[in-house]
């Protein structure tokens, strides 16, 4: 644990717009928060700061042991879009960061997909990704958060243009309010300090976590 004996996490991203919100998010619970990226100063809202390069798997395993012992320990590690834990290597960074700070820790990772660049991905990919990455490591947890996840507007791939309406009007979306970054922040901490693993929070499911 760090010296004020609170629990640390290790922002990646810490620049970025949800960066700053996440970071604030833990500092205004205790936590000591080590940001990285390709930045060399520390950001107004961590306590520290690991120049890397977030895409590549060797340059953020280094980073996450860096981390660790500017924190004298990790207890989480939040990916941001950055990061690219969905891509082909993804697996490999959570192993990473399971193998450099958290397996010893019990620790969890958060993935935040908040940023323009993840829009669009395939919801049933990212649910089943993150069910996957949840099972590397035993006792340690992995969950996302992404509130950028849209609904395939309908499965109908035919020529028919009947069947088509009627496929659409089946599979007419949800439209639900599209959370903050300050909610995202509050609902990726949350889902860092509880209990569940294997979970993608969406658009619809933040502000009822944040309700209770």
């Amino acid at each position: 644990m760090p010296a004020h004996n609170g629990p640390s996490v290790l922002v990646t991203g810490i620049h970025s717009a949800i960066g700053e919100y996440l970071g604030s998010e833990f500092m205004g619970h205790g936590w000591f928060v080590v940001g990285a990226d390709s930045s060399p100063r520390t950001s107004h809202f961590a306590r520290a700061q690991v120049q890397t390069d977030l895409t590549d798997v060797d340059s953020y395993s280094r980073a996450v042991r860096r981390a660790a012992l500017l924190g004298n320990g990790l207890d989480c590690v939040v990916n941001t879009d950055e990061v690219p834990v969905f891509g082909e290597q993804g697996e490999a960074f959570v192993r990473a960061a399971f193998a450099q700070a958290l397996a010893d820790m019990s620790g969890s990772v958060v993935n935040v997909l908040a940023e323009a660049r993840s829009e669009g991905l395939d919801r049933s990919f990212v649910q089943g990704r993150t069910a996957e990455l949840a099972t590397l490591n035993g006792g340690s947890r992995v969950n996302t958060v992404a509130p950028n996840l849209l609904d395939p507007a309908s499965s109908y791939r035919g020529a028919d243009a009947d069947e088509f309406l009627a496929s659409l009007n089946a599979h007419e979306p949800v439209v639900h309010r599209r959370p903050t970054l300050d909610e995202v922040a509050a609902a990726a901490f949350l889902i860092a300090a509880g209990p569940l693993s294997g979970v993608t929070l969406e658009a619809g499911d933040i502000l009822p976590l944040l309700r209770h």
